[in-house]
């Protein structure tokens, strides 16, 4: 069976790590087609560079699996009638790896059409899913056995490594963060307090950043959201200890789809989470076997044979009949308590949190904080304003201080 992947935007390399474990471990014909080079994740064939083959690979395809998109107007690969090959009878499959909005952007299409192809989708076992009821749930693929994937012998320089995707702040975007300036205040509390090794690292090829994770004891993950990332995974193969927030669903989907009671990652919010890595750090001996225990979880249930499998029963229920790749039904999203706990309950709790948190905060860790964000902001208007008009204080200030301003303002014209 050949099988054709086509990716419009990275995906943190999710698309590659699939296509390399499918040809490892099976006898299909695997292929990947990027619309262009994202620069830190490898490729197979690459549209922009090499359109014929790519045309003579499409045709050939007796499914082609998009990942993040699906577009039969062959918008972005324009030279490939998608509508003709699925006349022709191939089989196509959308593999989902983002929330909707982000979807809809990168792909310059309506939000309704992402959620509600004419096609089977599946979708990742992530905080994803939930909105994505219909979609089949799958594993994200991360090859455990690759050699950079293993566990290292060599010497720990780091005690804890936050490799965040972006610098956005835990409050401001739902999902579409790591909590950057939040959680680096506290990796940078712990480093003057308690003299931690820290490492924060963004923006470099996946390669230099888990050669980085290979030197550190502790791993942070998503603080803030209640999902874990491939960042987390990678780090389990690794046995390192993984801090994060999953909350009850992201939970729940995890075990029914790994097939085990336990959760493997050190479940922490944000707000509690400076004591959880301070007891780590201080007590490395049980960090370094919450990292075994990691890696074993892995090897039992995540490993690359039970990722394969997943997908080559996926592949024959879509040549056998497209309505039989579907959601499973212990992980269905229909009733009212179904949709309270999947979603409602979890934003709730966010709002909640997100309101009280900088409250919490000492006067010294908030101007930490703050710092952060107003650098961050800064850099991101800095190209906008240039030239063009004055920066306005109050629109790149975190809310907090903005309020503050404007009371004291307020009293001084008085």
């Amino acid at each position: 069976m050949r099988i054709v992947h086509f990716s419009t935007t990275a995906c943190a390399g999710g698309p590659y790590r699939l296509v390399s474990l499918l040809n490892k471990h099976s006898s299909l014909d695997v292929r990947l087609i990027d619309w262009k080079r994202w620069g830190r994740y490898p490729h197979d064939l690459v549209y922009e560079d090499d359109q014929d083959k790519a045309l003579e690979v499409a045709g050939k395809a007796d499914v082609i699996q998009f990942h993040n998109y699906y577009d039969q107007y062959s918008r972005f690969f324009t030279g490939i009638d998608f509508k003709a090959l699925r006349r022709k009878g191939t089989r196509f499959l959308c593999q989902l790896r983002s929330e909707p909005n982000t979807i809809a952007r990168n792909a310059k299409t309506a939000l309704s059409e992402i959620t509600s192809y004419d096609i089977p989708t599946i979708v990742i076992a992530q905080f994803q899913e939930r909105f994505y009821p219909q979609a089949r749930v799958v594993p994200n693929a991360v090859p455990s056995n690759d050699q950079i994937y293993l566990p290292s012998q060599q010497e720990v320089e780091y005690d804890l490594l936050f490799s965040p995707t972006n610098n956005a702040e835990a409050w401001k975007s739902r999902w579409n963060t790591k909590g950057y300036p939040e959680t680096a205040q506290i990796l940078n509390k712990l480093k003057k307090k308690e003299k931690c090794r820290i490492k924060i690292i963004s923006g470099k090829p996946v390669k230099e950043v888990l050669q980085e994770k290979q030197k550190a004891m502790i791993i942070v993950d998503d603080l803030v959201t209640g999902s874990y990332h491939m960042s987390g995974l990678e780090a389990l193969c690794q046995a390192k200890a993984v801090v994060g927030y999953l909350d009850q669903r992201t939970c729940r989907v995890l075990q029914e789809i790994s097939g085990s009671t336990e959760i493997p990652f050190v479940n922490v919010r944000l707000e509690d989470a400076y004591e959880a890595l301070k007891y780590l750090v201080k007590n490395d001996n049980a960090a370094k076997d919450i990292g075994l225990k990691g890696r074993m979880w892995i090897d039992q249930y995540w490993s690359e044979e039970i990722i394969v499998n997943h997908f080559l029963d996926i592949y024959n229920k879509l040549v056998e009949d497209p309505d039989l790749v579907k959601r499973q039904k212990a992980l269905k999203i229909e009733s009212d308590y179904e949709q309270f706990f999947s979603f409602t309950m979890p934003d709730l709790i966010y709002q909640a949190r997100a309101k009280k948190y900088y409250n919490t905060l000492s006067f010294t860790d908030r101007l930490s904080c703050y710092k952060t964000i107003l650098n961050n902001r800064l850099k991101k208007k800095k190209k906008y304003y240039k030239g063009k008009i004055k920066i306005s204080l109050y629109r790149i200030l975190p809310k907090p201080v903005v309020s503050l301003l404007k009371n004291l303002r307020s009293i001084l014209s008085r």
